[in-house]
């Protein structure tokens, strides 16, 4: 394939994928948050009538509200960090891909050998790649993740029994200017050179 016609496929891929996430955003918008809003509006209005007639029933219907405000929050952050974890920026790698596993509920491993930080192009590359085998319907609990540092270069192998979307490793290695090599096993490994 020319160069033209892989730029053109990528800038398509490209495309796809973020009408793909937009969506994706409207529905947990949709569905979530606007939800938890329309549910205390309710409540809300709910305690104003009970106010002069029962203040103790008004008072119990705070105190419920209130845990449905935590509740939303709680739903807010975990769909903040499922957009991008802020413990990526803050923490590094180790730290979010650990949490990755903790928040899809898989018991999968990651290995991870004296990480220092990395340009955020490559450790978002590293976390999201992971999100996407953590993410697939067959996600398993054979799934490993081992990052790596030798010399000028980054290294990742993801093994894992389900398939990984190898145009999609792609574009997120190659995107961040990694190589990315499709193992016959079912995994990946991937290298960001860092100089």
């Amino acid at each position: 394939m020319e160069e033209g016609s892989e730029l053109r496929a990528l800038r398509a891929r490209l495309l796809t994928f973020s009408v793909e996430e937009r969506r994706r955003i409207e529905r947990a918008l949709h569905d979530g948050v606007q939800q938890d809003l329309i549910g205390l509006s309710v409540r809300l209005q709910l305690v104003r009538n009970l106010v002069a007639a029962s203040p103790d029933e008004a008072l119990a219907s705070l105190d419920e509200a209130q845990q449905e405000v935590r509740n939303a929050l709680d739903r807010v952050r975990a769909f903040a960090s499922d957009l991008y974890p802020g413990l990526l920026d803050a923490r590094g790698l180790p730290d979010a891909l650990r949490q990755a596993v903790r928040a899809s509920g898989a018991t999968a491993a990651v290995e991870t050998e004296e990480l220092g930080r990395y340009p955020a192009r490559i450790e978002a590359a590293v976390f999201f790649l992971w999100r996407v085998v953590l993410d697939s319907p067959a996600a398993d609990a054979d799934a490993r993740i081992r990052v790596w540092e030798v010399g000028e270069a980054l290294h990742v192998r993801i093994d894992a029994r389900t398939p990984i979307d190898p145009v999609r490793a792609a574009d997120l290695v190659e995107g961040a200017g990694g190589t990315l090599t499709v193992l016959p096993e079912s995994g990946i490994e991937a290298t960001f050179p860092l100089a």
